[in-house]
């Protein structure tokens, strides 16, 4: 039947959401179609999607997966062809075999819609522009959404054979503004942004959109992710914290920044789309807000505050969260703009990585030190992100990247220099070898994916200072804390920033280290008594997760385990291995490097009930991070020691 769009109708706002969202964690995909020329094939994508659906396995469905595609102009070449699903439609059931959803990018780009669009910024390139169609084909987009809609809404009405997770999430042009390039105004009005049009005919795109959607799926049930952008660094040091509006703000996008240029028509146009999509008077234009947090937890913060003065009454969703420090000097270290990358991060440069260009050297040549030293920072940095997003009002979150780029790609050194070690897992070489931030993802998927609400617990007045509570489904809170108060630590696994007083609910708390380490799979974990409804604890660039018990039953539990305790830790040659024990048990203890692997045997034999101390050497080690691995009949733990000169 031939939809036809008269006039934008006038719509009532559905109800975002009637129920804890089943999912919060998803993830954005970093693999190639099945290609013989580049070595894929299904075999590897199932690998990706065996390993991603074990991380959001505790989520009641497993998440969605967003894949950066070539949108309506790779679907529909030209004007007279009928739309091309055929790539949809493998993507599709690519995802469903593992309990993935696909989360749909709609990218108005067919050249032959907006060729007569007179504000649409040509631009010489391969790539089509993104802009409005002109007068003659907005009709088209309309059906163009309508037809994608109705194929994977689920309704049973000419919906893609053998659907069994129906598209809920499309998601409009991200990025709209802020490219990259450093260049700002002058970049924007030359195209080089993603979004080559104007605000008003962005903002009309949404309207015909959601117009669209409605009349595919009366139900509801398919959502609209509005656009978004990314500020990059501009809030990286949180200037005029809390205010988003504030001078520095402004004296930044008026050219006090790294390239010396002016950002206003950037911020004015986005303030103005945020601003008008977030406002349901005049007819719904989206779901959520979308937007793209690249630049870490603080950008984070700031960024999503930005978005509730424009658009208070509208969830985020952020389909593209990355979780990485950027391995570039261009345009400036670190793929910065405005204050550079040393100013954002507080724990580099250090001693053997004294430069950003240091860095990506040495992690081009495989140096098996700043490999790991980055790789941790990864999966600390992935904690934070993830959290502040929460924290600050975003519904849900993928992660970005699932693995690093295919080295075997064209033009891989040119396309993949700022983002080439950001995946959770290796590439296809590696056949994509987790991370320690794979295991730390799928261990605060296991924390945090039943949370019905979330608030920042007010402990420090320093904003670089966080505890954020999670109220969850399964009855208990859980916390998870940090501090960046005081920068350049010795070792960021040693908490060097503010001691606070958490108030909790519980008299025990369980504590749970995040993943750091290659070849550590699990979180060391111990069980820590709160005083008068508070828990004292040291901060540090490392988040910790707390998480409160009912009254009394962590104790309990806490008695019938094998108790473990290290000192002094860190030591600068021997250390005591302090074990409590409520039976008689067999037990082995090893003594391991950084990289899992074994050097010594402590222990093997029966551990008597009661306590028992061992002496851990490290003399005639080097100074580092080693593991101590307790395997028996009801333990199986890995705990860190550091050794220091």
């Amino acid at each position: 039947m031939k939809r036809f769009l008269l006039s934008l109708l006038i719509l009532s706002p559905l109800s975002l959401f009637t129920q804890t969202p089943d999912w919060r964690f998803g993830f954005e995909y970093d693999e190639i179609e099945p290609n013989f020329i580049l070595g894929v094939f299904e075999s590897n994508h199932d690998t990706i999607l065996h390993r991603l659906a074990s991380v959001t396995a505790s989520q009641s469905v497993r998440g969605a997966i967003n894949v950066n595609g070539g949108g309506w102009h790779n679907m529909q070449a030209n004007e007279n062809d009928p739309i091309n699903f055929d790539k949809t439609d493998d993507w599709v059931n690519r995802f469903q075999n593992y309990g993935f959803e696909f989360i749909f990018y709609l990218v108005c780009n067919a050249p032959w819609a907006y060729v007569d669009n007179p504000t649409c910024i040509d631009v010489i390139s391969a790539i089509p522009e993104e802009c409005a169609p002109d007068s003659l084909h907005w009709q088209d987009w309309y059906d163009y959404v309508y037809a994608v809609v109705e194929r994977y809404d689920g309704d049973g009405v000419d919906d893609m054979p053998g659907l069994i997770k129906p598209i809920r999430y499309l998601v409009m042009e991200q990025e709209v503004y802020m490219n990259g390039s450093a260049g700002g105004d002058p970049s924007e009005f030359a195209g080089k942004g993603f979004w080559e049009d104007n605000m008003v005919n962005l903002i009309r795109l949404h309207e015909v959109t959601y117009q669209a959607m409605q009349a595919a799926d009366p139900s509801g049930n398919t959502k609209l992710v509005g656009s978004g952008g990314l500020w990059f660094d501009l809030y990286a040091d949180f200037p005029d914290y809390p205010d988003v509006h504030g001078p520095t703000v402004q004296a930044r996008l008026n050219g006090s920044n790294l390239g010396g240029v002016p950002y206003h028509q950037s911020w004015d146009s986005l303030s103005l789309l945020i601003s008008s999509i977030g406002n349901d008077s005049g007819g719904v234009k989206c779901d959520y807000i979308g937007w793209h947090p690249h630049m870490g937890w603080k950008s984070t913060d700031q960024s999503l505050k930005y978005i509730k003065s424009l658009a208070p009454n509208k969830p985020v969703f952020v389909d593209d969260m990355w979780s990485i420090m950027f391995t570039t000097t261009q345009p400036f270290d670190g793929f910065a703009q405005f204050i550079g990358a040393d100013s954002m991060e507080g724990d580099f440069p250090i001693a053997s990585i004294p430069s950003y260009q240091a860095l990506e050297d040495q992690m081009n040549n495989g140096d098996s030190l700043t490999v790991a030293w980055y790789n941790a920072k990864t999966a600390r940095k992935a904690v934070k992100n993830f959290v502040t997003a929460f924290g600050e009002g975003a519904e849900r979150v993928c992660f970005s990247m699932t693995n690093d780029p295919n080295p075997q790609m064209p033009f891989y050194n040119q396309l993949t220099g700022p983002w080439r070690w950001s995946g959770m897992m290796g590439h296809k070489n590696t056949q994509y070898q987790p991370k320690p931030v794979f295991y730390t993802m799928k261990l605060l998927v296991e924390k945090l994916h039943d949370f019905t609400s979330v608030t920042q617990v007010p402990v420090s007045n320093n904003p670089y200072t966080r505890v954020y509570r999670f109220e969850r489904e399964r009855g208990t809170a859980c916390l998870i804390a940090w501090s960046e108060a005081v920068n350049n630590p010795v070792n960021p696994a040693i908490p060097n920033g503010e001691t606070v007083d958490i108030p909790v609910n519980s008299d025990s708390l369980l504590l749970t280290e995040i993943i750091t380490e290659a070849n550590i799979t699990q979180g060391n974990q111990s069980w820590e008594t709160s005083s008068s409804g508070n828990f004292s604890v040291q901060l540090g660039f490392t988040p910790v997760i707390l998480e409160e018990t009912q009254t009394g039953t962590g104790l309990e539990v806490f008695k019938e385990r094998l108790q473990t305790r290290i000192y002094p830790n860190p030591t600068s040659g021997t250390a005591t291995l302090h074990l409590t024990a409520a039976s008689h048990q067999s037990l082995q203890i090893e003594l391991l490097d950084i990289h899992g692997k074994g050097i010594t045997r402590i222990f093997t034999g029966q551990l008597n009930q009661g306590q028992t101390d061992l002496m851990i050497d490290l003399r005639q080690y080097e100074a580092g991070i080693y593991f101590l691995r307790i395997d028996g009949e009801n333990v199986n733990e890995a705990h860190k020691i550091i050794k220091v000169d």
